[in-house]
């Protein structure tokens, strides 16, 4: 057992000398370096200049969870926050939400509401990550799809 004190967390006590950490995953930004989730919303936020506790106002949630969030002691937050949070960064919605490895209801709905046995849409999906496409792949198939080919 533990000599120093420890702080609970949710439903988990931790070590005040244990880090949580969140920041595995990693966005890539324009220096080339890794850069999580909750250091990509700092960063943009100090680029605006909206103070820690404005920022957590315009969202809606707490600055002590903002704060948390951005050392990477929290995971992200749900998505109606994220899009608040992109909204007022100037972020696309579903850019943030890739970027907290979450992905928009929205899109989960037409994924499962399209996948009957034998359905080709997981087909379809693995084989756009096996092939790597580029933004300008994608951008020619958006277009094919509407154009009705």
């Amino acid at each position: 057992m533990s000599q120093h004190p420890a702080r609970k967390i949710s439903n988990f006590y931790i070590d005040k000398f244990e880090t949580i950490d969140y920041n595995v995953n990693c966005s890539v930004n324009i220096k080339g370096g890794c850069m999580s989730f909750g250091d990509l919303i700092r960063e943009s936020r100090v680029g605006k200049k909206i103070g820690l506790r404005e920022f957590a106002r315009m969202v809606g949630i707490s600055p002590a969870f903002v704060s948390q969030m951005e050392k990477g002691e929290f995971k992200p937050p749900g998505e109606d926050t994220i899009r608040r949070m992109a909204q007022v960064l100037g972020f696309d919605e579903d850019y943030l939400l890739a970027q907290a490895k979450k992905i928009s209801s929205d899109i989960k709905e037409i994924i499962t509401e399209n996948i009957t046995d034998g359905s080709k849409v997981p087909e379809f999906l693995r084989l756009a990550k096996e092939k790597s496409l580029t933004p300008e792949d994608w951008n020619k198939l958006i277009q094919q799809l509407k154009d009705g080919k």
